[in-house]
């Protein structure tokens, strides 16, 4: 098949060894590639068919991106896409036969990827069956299939991940935290000024980008990662990011522009010390340069401090060769006041810390008691003090959440 058309739009045999060994001839190869393949991601049935529409699906060229932005292309450009489907169509069904009907390896106890049971992990799942379905009926469905798929999920990795790190270049969070935000007790106005802000964001309409700040342990990180679990359907995703990857961060936002999803730049426990120089990346992106940050792009960050950049005392102290002396403290004070909205997470009282524990309790099916609740407080007392956090470890010392 391949002798006969050259790929125009699916670049596929210049890009992907897999299929260049098929391409090939080259049997032992491909078969080397392709169990590894169906072992990784626990494919049963036609490996090659499914390996192709992974192929398909994850791969950047005109067509994808066009798709993914605009859910459809010109007709030339449809033509060409067509074209190249239409040889894929025809070069699976000459798959390896004993890959057809596959089944993985799946020891006793194994877990996949936990990807692949969240909200985005299954919408994807089910997205890969449906072209693995197109696919054996033929091309036309194929490209139906594909234009479905790429409109809804987009392509490559935020298709199947909600959850995203950088390392030199984007990948998947396979474990990411399936915290609910119903399950969040004692922080109802800080989730709804979240909750505002981000569907204002999905909807395209104004939105800040949000400095959460408060003590250790009372639901910063969690609010977010629970934002994104409710919303992913919506097409929103989060990048987690370090401080000391900013120096990428213009790189980063390139590639999030191209995308039709919503992300979500989240910098965990940010803070910045004496020399450290990556808040002025930071400071610019937050002030909306169009070069720099698109607009499916917001910077969700937490921080134990209000002020992001630590004083020094040289900072305070009258100095005749400081003749700027207020320029320089208003540069260190000003980064947190470039995030629109700051919510504040206040550790938690008494009685809202018990509710929080009493929750986590009732979720693993345990009574709180007067005993349990007389625990809870000298667990506080004796751990980390009062904090969600804190709640949390005395109910997994009970039981099992």
């Amino acid at each position: 098949m391949t002798q006969n058309h050259r790929f125009v739009i699916f670049d596929i045999l210049d890009n992907d060894p897999t299929a260049r060994a098929m391409a090939e001839g080259d049997e032992a190869g491909a078969l080397r590639l392709l169990v590894t393949f169906a072992e990784e991601h626990k494919i049963r049935g036609d490996v090659w068919i499914a390996y192709l529409c992974r192929l398909l699906s994850g791969t950047d060229n005109v067509f994808t991106r066009t798709i993914e932005r605009e859910g459809s292309c010109g007709p030339s450009l449809e033509r060409l896409a067509r074209s190249d489907l239409a040889a894929v169509a025809t070069w699976a069904s000459s798959g390896p036969a004993v890959l057809a009907a596959y089944e993985p390896s799946t020891p006793s106890g194994t877990k996949t990827p936990s990807s692949g049971t969240s909200p985005c992990g299954q919408a994807y799942t089910a997205s890969l069956a449906a072209m693995e379905q197109a696919l054996h009926t033929g091309a036309s469905a194929l490209y139906d299939a594909l234009v479905r798929h790429l409109s809804t999920l987009g392509r490559g990795v935020s298709a199947r991940h909600a959850a995203l790190a950088w390392s030199d270049g984007l990948v998947g969070v396979e474990t990411f935290d399936p915290i609910d935000l119903d399950q969040l007790v004692g922080i109802d106005t800080q989730k709804r000024m979240l909750v505002e802000n981000t569907e204002r964001f999905l909807r395209g309409e104004g939105a800040n980008n949000v400095l959460l700040f408060g003590d250790s342990g009372t639901g910063k990180s969690s609010s977010v990662k629970a934002l994104v679990n409710r919303y992913c359907r919506d097409g929103l995703r989060l990048v987690e990011l370090t401080k000391h990857q900013l120096g990428e961060l213009e790189k980063v936002l390139a590639l999030l522009a191209d995308s039709r999803h919503h992300y979500l730049v989240f910098l965990d426990d940010l803070s910045f010390e004496e020399g450290e120089l990556g808040y002025k990346r930071l400071k610019a992106a937050l002030e909306g340069k169009a070069a720099v940050t698109p607009a499916n792009v917001l910077f969700y960050a937490t921080s134990n401090r209000r002020h992001l950049i630590r004083e020094s005392w040289s900072d305070r102290t009258d100095s005749d060769e400081e003749v700027h002396l207020s320029d320089t403290m208003q540069e260190k004070l000003s980064l947190s006041d470039r995030f629109g909205l700051r919510v504040v997470f206040p550790s938690p009282s008494q009685s809202t810390y018990l509710a929080i524990v009493e929750s986590y309790l009732e979720r693993m099916g345990i009574p709180f008691t007067e005993t349990l609740r007389m625990r809870a407080l000298q667990w506080e007392l004796a751990y980390n003090g009062r904090s969600g956090r804190t709640a949390r470890q005395f109910a997994q010392s009970i039981g099992r959440i």
